[in-house]
């Protein structure tokens, strides 16, 4: 029998583990160490059977971080002063907010949202200029400049956009200094490397939407990340602060980032919760689901490694019955993502309204040339010969008149359908589209979109991946594994939504 087994022969066995069996079955006695290199130790005992007193006594999923590369245990690594900081910090913020909310004659003044500001981190977006001058380092501006030139891209005009970010870049870190707001920044490109935002009170992103996302993506706790667009000529930047007083789809001047900053320190400002899908993976390791740190933001898709792959899956919504589906793949979305990805998957265009909405005219001309109603005429019934059918009985049976499609009808549709596609960011539900289903004999599809609080997806493909908010989880999704996305209000984002005005009041707490 074993009575025992030393592992060190890799870098993570270097930790002091111990294997340790008794005489009537093999037991594991809990390491210090990372449960990882536990189970990487365990792989190289052949068929010894874990005791079932420890795998009863392990510890909860762990969050793994972009890779798919699980975080050691929070209370024997680096990170746990990390996660403790961040549930000390999410307990005093609601504590903050609780005792705001409770206070018995608070004013409006007082009733103001409040932002502490004593340290920021600005995250800066990498302009294309940035990304094709470090990927050609010894190239001269004219090489540089010939190879865009082939590729049909125009270097003047990506250094006058660099020029323009990086201007007003410049600009806002003078307003911060001048504000006496101590910052620290890091590009966008590497943000991924900090792990702990316990020194600031909030994240700025300087960019357009994609900067935000990567700023967002950093947060797992109330750390507030606020938006500002840096070249608003060319980024839409949905995501980042708006005035209200010039319309919905109005953003802030270039320049005007000292009024924003006053603004924010002065509490004319609404907060916004922006709920996140939680992505879990289920491989059927003995240590349970894995926790994605990530969180998206705005959309997850899941669908097969190559694009000309069929996705082969099962799919439960809400706990509900599983409904084995082939499609291109899956997307769900925040009601952030909701007007992004989603809607130019989902959305139907003016064409095919017309479309439907000429059949639909057509079969109920038929309807009334077979019952010889009002509506009936030479026109419909010499087509009654080639249109009568299923929709012409069902039009008929519901006595639809349909009228003869206009532009200004087709239109009104098209908004109308299109309207519905897009969600509040606060809703705690996601919503889902199949892509493009496979529907014959074997698959059917009986919804292809919808609404859903979790979404569970079983893989049936040999590889599958992860993509979330347009960044890929670099780990295998192979036949049986299970996918788990869902939101939890613990998981949403804050962020800023619309500055105010002196005279407008500053709407709901943040509670």
């Amino acid at each position: 029998m074993w009575r025992g087994l030393a592992v060190a022969s890799s870098p993570m066995s270097r930790r002091a583990m111990v294997l340790v069996a008794s005489a009537s079955a093999t037991t594991l006695q809990r390491p210090a160490a990372s449960g990882v290199a536990l189970w990487g130790a365990c792989s190289r005992v052949l068929r010894r059977q874990i005791s079932t007193d420890y795998a009863a006594s392990a510890p909860p999923p762990r969050p793994v971080d972009s890779d798919g590369v699980s975080i050691p245990d929070p209370d024997a690594s680096p990170f746990s002063t990390l996660f403790r900081r961040q549930k000390l910090r999410r307990r005093e913020f609601r504590w903050r907010l609780d005792n705001s909310a409770q206070a018995p004659d608070a004013t409006a003044a007082a009733a103001a949202p409040q932002l502490k500001m004593s340290r920021v981190l600005v995250v800066s977006k990498i302009s294309r200029f940035e990304h094709e001058r470090e990927s050609h380092p010894s190239m001269s501006d004219g090489d540089l400049k010939s190879l865009l030139a082939q590729r049909g891209s125009d270097f003047a005009g990506l250094k006058r956009r660099y020029d323009t970010h990086t201007h007003n870049l410049n600009i806002l870190l003078e307003h911060l200094r001048q504000r006496g707001i101590p910052y620290d920044t890091v590009r966008s490109s590497e943000a991924h490397q900090v792990r702990d935002l316990s020194p600031y009170d909030a994240v700025l992103s300087a960019g357009g939407d994609g900067t935000f996302l990567t700023a967002a993506a950093l947060v797992l706790d109330d750390t507030p990340v606020i938006g500002f667009n840096t070249d608003s000529e060319r980024s839409e930047g949905h995501l980042c602060v708006r005035r209200p007083n010039k319309g919905e789809g109005s953003r802030p001047p270039p320049l005007d980032y000292g009024f924003i900053l006053d603004s924010l320190m002065a509490g004319r400002f609404q907060w916004r919760q922006r709920q996140r899908i939680r992505i879990s993976v289920n491989t059927g390791h003995i240590h349970g689901p894995l926790l994605m740190r990530r969180r998206a933001l705005n959309d997850v898709l899941f669908a097969a490694d190559h694009t000309y792959d069929a996705t082969y899956y099962e799919m439960h919504l809400d706990g509900g019955v599983g409904q084995k589906q082939k499609s291109s793949g899956l997307l769900a979305a925040t009601g952030t993502g909701s007007t992004a990805w989603l809607k130019c998957a989902a959305k139907v265009s003016e064409q095919y309204v017309h479309e439907v909405l000429r059949a639909a005219a057509k079969h109920s001309r038929v309807a009334d040339a077979k019952t010889g109603g009002a509506g009936s005429s030479a026109a419909g019934a010499a087509s009654a010969s080639v249109l009568v059918g299923e929709g012409a009985d069902v039009l008929r049976e519901s006595k639809v008149d349909v009228p003869t499609p206009t532009h200004e009808l087709v239109s009104a549709v098209t908004r109308d359908l299109n309207r519905r596609i897009t969600f509040s960011p606060a809703r705690l539900e996601m919503g889902w589209l199949v892509r493009e289903p496979i529907v014959n004999g074997i698959f059917k599809v009986e919804q292809d979109h919808g609404f859903a609080k979790e979404i569970l997806i079983r893989s049936r493909c040999p590889s599958a991946q992860i993509i979330a908010d347009g960044q890929p989880f670099h780990f295998k999704i192979s036949d049986g594994h299970s996918v788990k996305l869902g939101i939890d209000p613990e998981d949403c984002l804050w962020t800023v939504s619309y500055l105010l005005d002196d005279h407008k009041e500053p709407g709901p707490s943040r509670t």
